[in-house]
């Protein structure tokens, strides 16, 4: 129990989930870096980047040379649990979603430096060729409970946990050769009232790690 600025109390209530799911997170931290799924495979050379987790980048590559990009639809293959989520409809309508989510901000994010191609169009050397992947999404746990009490007043919360995963493959559009790869593991920690606010009922924070990839993935692509 802890005292408040205010004089009050502030009540913490740990949920058994949350708090196991914490303690992996915490367990794999420790022993080693993500390890990319074999939709990456081979899996190559990567190392802690300057906008992502995990990155590499072929020597010599210039993405700002590139005139035209080409984003292929968002794979979820390789999403953990896909099977599962397939078997309720209301999960696997959100899964589809989130993908499409993501495949329009990729598409928005990079539209403000390239001229985005169907893609279902043939790819040349003018164009990159952006092959992302979900590899997990969620769902979140409640971690904990949250009481706070005042003088005179009394407010009361949750704090959910939640880990999604991005991979990603940059290809030249006419040599087919692999540019760069991309991989991060994404843990957060967010009050129940900003997981309401989410359209995506079983993946409440896939909003906010989708649009936070799509905008450093044109950072990465504009500045190299």
């Amino acid at each position: 129990m802890k005292k408040t600025p205010l004089g009050g109390k502030l009540i913490l209530s740990f949920s058994l989930n949350g708090f196991l799911f914490l303690l992996g997170i915490g367990l794999a931290g420790c022993s080693s870096a993500y390890q990319p799924s074999t939709f990456l495979s081979p899996t190559p050379s990567l190392a802690p980047g300057k906008y992502f987790e995990q990155e590499y980048t072929a020597p010599g590559i210039r993405f700002r040379d590139y005139r035209k990009v080409k984003i292929n639809p968002v794979n979820l293959e390789y999403l953990e649990n896909k099977k599962e989520y397939e078997e309720r409809e209301s999960v696997k309508k959100s899964m589809l979603q989130v993908a499409q989510f993501f495949q329009d901000h990729l598409e928005e994010q990079l539209g403000q430096h390239y001229q985005v191609v169907d893609a279902a169009a043939p790819a040349d050397h003018e164009t990159l060729v952006v092959i992302p992947a979900l590899i997990r999404i969620g769902p979140s746990y409640r971690l904990m409970d949250v009481q706070s009490r005042g003088v005179g007043t009394t407010m009361e919360g949750s704090m959910m946990l939640a880990m999604s995963i991005f991979e990603a493959k940059i290809l030249d559009g006419g040599t087919g050769n692999t540019l760069a790869f991309i991989a991060e593991k994404r843990s957060s920690v967010r009050k129940k009232s900003v997981i309401r606010a989410s359209p995506f009922t079983h993946f409440p924070y896939a909003e906010i790690d989708c649009e936070k990839w799509a905008a450093r993935l044109r950072r990465m692509l504009e500045s190299g």
